[in-house]
């Protein structure tokens, strides 16, 4: 198999397309919409059909089972650890940002899709429908390589970066999930308050401070560069977004606190 192309390999006519135009909101659209037939939607195609067949044997589960009650718990641990790999990977240097491209974040849409089949309509669950719906739309940005540098001014391995810097949030989810598994199974209360502890510690340094971080580090130095060349709409779009999922971290950070305080875990979906 051929090595991915490089995420910061676009053609000349389409870069010199994108430092010299300004594209309204609809435009921007359809050019993203355009871009992701190319490749990009196939590969979300297989891995949704990966992570249906998980849901479907996982909904198979014996009743009265740790998994009868969680049917969806490992595909959103699969998905979640992952994203998590690859993330992690690529900003320590292991891989490069094309494996997010091809991989990371067709598996983020795939995953997304299916959750909302499986778990979001079924438990009209409207505050995972509306995160997954405003995570999909706010990293379709970044599908491509020229959908990326429509929407980055230019500079597709920025906007890139913002998206992979974004899913750092998901290395505390594998313990949330791992926190579930321990609050019905395990008996030791030492085991379940360092369980506790992790999720704490994580849930604050990878969500809690990650998203004001990425605001003043990586998109407050931006805005004058946006503006300049009239994609200041696309960059409060990703500043609101960003707004946006820090005040649900806090809001299911308070939830987990209030659980630990508890004695359990009383969430439907950590």
């Amino acid at each position: 198999m051929e090595p991915f192309m490089s995420a910061a390999a676009l053609t000349v006519q389409a870069a010199q397309e994108v430092q010299q135009s300004v594209l309204k909101f609809g435009d921007r659209q359809r050019i993203i919409f355009a871009e992701a037939q190319k490749g990009f939607f196939p590969r979300v195609a297989v891995y949704f059909a990966v992570f249906t067949l998980v849901q479907m044997v996982s909904w198979r589960a014996k009743p009265g089972s740790l998994l009868a009650l969680r049917p969806t718990l490992p595909a959103g641990i699969l998905h979640a650890t992952i994203v998590s790999a690859i993330v992690m990977a690529i900003l320590s240097g292991l891989l490069n940002l094309d494996w997010w491209m091809q991989v990371g974040l067709p598996i983020f849409f795939a995953y997304q899709l299916n959750d909302l089949l499986f778990f979001c309509i079924p438990k009209r669950s409207i505050m995972f429908l509306l995160h997954h719906i405003l995570m999909m739309w706010t990293h379709q940005v970044a599908i491509t390589d020229v959908a990326a540098s429509y929407c980055g001014n230019g500079d597709a391995v920025y906007i890139q970066t913002l998206c992979v810097t974004g899913f750092v949030a998901e290395v505390p989810v594998p313990l949330m999930s791992f926190r579930w598994i321990v609050q019905k199974r395990c008996k030791q209360a030492w085991m379940r308050h360092a369980v506790d502890l992790l999720c704490i510690v994580t849930w604050v340094l990878f969500r809690l401070v990650l998203f004001p971080l990425k605001i003043w580090r990586l998109l407050a130095p931006e805005r004058q560069s946006f503006a300049a060349k009239g994609n200041e709409d696309v960059y409060w779009v990703i500043v609101a977004a960003h707004v946006f999922i820090f005040l649900m971290s806090v809001m299911w950070f308070v939830m987990l606190l209030k659980s630990m305080r508890e004695g359990g875990s009383k969430l439907a979906n950590e």
